[in-house]
């Protein structure tokens, strides 16, 4: 059974050498849009490194507010719900009003 790198490379190698996208994904068993990426992350200058996997984290660390701000704005919200005898029973309790208080 082969690799996955050596199945990358096999794809970039046939795809240089002038065969259809489509025919690698039938000679390889993967589907064409596989061998497109492929073809696509292949880079000459560093054919080895371009074909390894890429990372699946998330290139931006999650922000995390301080539970000082979460809980105004849920004071925020149970006082603007809490208001009795208003005409518009849940105008302005939405994220942008409290964002504007």
């Amino acid at each position: 059974m082969k690799t996955e790198i050596t199945l990358r490379k096999q794809a970039v190698k046939l795809w240089m050498a002038g065969k259809s996208k489509s025919g690698i994904a039938r000679r390889l068993q993967k589907p064409r849009l596989w061998v497109q990426r492929w073809i696509q992350r292949y880079d000459p200058d560093a054919p080895e490194e371009s074909l390894q996997n890429h990372s699946s984290a998330p290139k931006h660390a999650r922000k995390i507010y301080p539970q000082k701000l979460k809980d105004w704005v849920a004071r925020s919200r149970k006082a603007r719900t809490a208001q009795k005898g208003s005409k518009y029973k849940h105008a302005l309790i939405g994220a942008e009003a409290i964002h504007y208080e």
